[in-house]
């Protein structure tokens, strides 16, 4: 059915868009939906060539089967990878849950001139920013990840853009580094922040730990948002002395991200206000 409506809006006289003629057709599948794209992108996409790009947001390590079993296919290994000769490119969008707790890690590959992975520090599955006020309707007696997710998923999905469109491939920042690999265990700087990865000031300038696990005893959907510890006033005054401090440091961060594509400029102003919130001595 996927493969029947990306063909459906390529289709001359069809009215599904009320006329409009697309230039490219993507695919795009977070969480439960990333695992059936994995599979799309395995056995489908090279067989009918119809889509133009592929974002796979928060897959798991493994896939859903082709009789459409998402999790607890026998048939399915747990570690899945993207075939490397498709013509379309593919971008996978991961965060620490996912390589940590959702199996991920055994199905890393490396990038080619049609793959590209993001594992972006700092980021949980799901997040503050999903969830709004509803942490509490869930019964989540923890804060949630509020990690910097959405602000790079602009950004990737802007590079997967213009890779589609014109060709120009993506940044390549490294993977998160590890500590173990059996089991997956993510190595941390000495705030508890994941190293390597795509850098934000979130984990480069920070003012809380964020980690894409939930703390022990959290109900299953809680276990997907993660946690944020907050610094206290001693600890932050540690770092960065003064307001000021932190403001310079956390602008000169910011301006990478930027520099380097991980940022977009229209999120300058309004993550630079957010830290502007911050509690400091003047």
């Amino acid at each position: 059915m996927f493969d029947q409506i990306g063909r459906a809006l390529r289709a001359p006289n069809e009215p599904a868009l009320g006329g409009l003629k697309p230039t490219h057709v993507v695919a795009v599948g977070e969480s439960q939906s990333a695992a059936y794209l994995t599979t799309f992108a395995d056995a489908i996409q090279p067989r009918t060539h119809t889509f133009d790009g592929i974002f796979i947001h928060s897959r798991f390590g493994s896939a859903a089967s082709l009789g459409g079993n998402f999790l607890g296919s026998k048939r399915v290994p747990d570690d899945v990878r993207i075939r490397t000769d498709l013509k379309a490119p593919v971008f996978m969008f991961e965060t620490q849950t996912d390589v940590a707790q959702f199996g991920y890690a055994a199905a890393r590959q490396p990038n080619t001139p049609r793959i590209r992975t993001w594992e972006v520090a700092g980021t949980a599955h799901a997040d503050a920013y999903q969830l709004g006020g509803a942490g509490n309707i869930l019964g989540c007696t923890t804060p949630p990840n509020d990690g910097p997710q959405h602000e790079v998923v602009q950004a990737a999905f802007t590079a997967f853009t213009r890779w589609v469109v014109d060709g120009r491939p993506p940044p390549t920042p490294p993977p998160y580094r590890l500590a173990s690999t059996h089991p997956a265990t993510l190595a941390l700087d000495s705030h508890g922040n994941v190293l390597g990865g795509v850098r934000t000031p979130a984990v480069d300038v920070p003012i809380s730990t964020l980690s894409g696990k939930a703390p022990k005893g959290s109900s299953l959907i809680c276990s997907f948002f993660g946690s944020s510890t907050p610094f206290s006033q001693a600890e932050l005054v540690k770092l960065y002395h003064t307001k000021n401090g932190y403001l310079a440091a956390y602008t000169a961060s910011l301006d990478t991200a930027i520099a380097d594509g991980f940022i977009l400029p229209a999120d300058r102003a309004p993550l630079l206000a957010q830290a502007q919130q911050v509690q400091l001595p003047s």
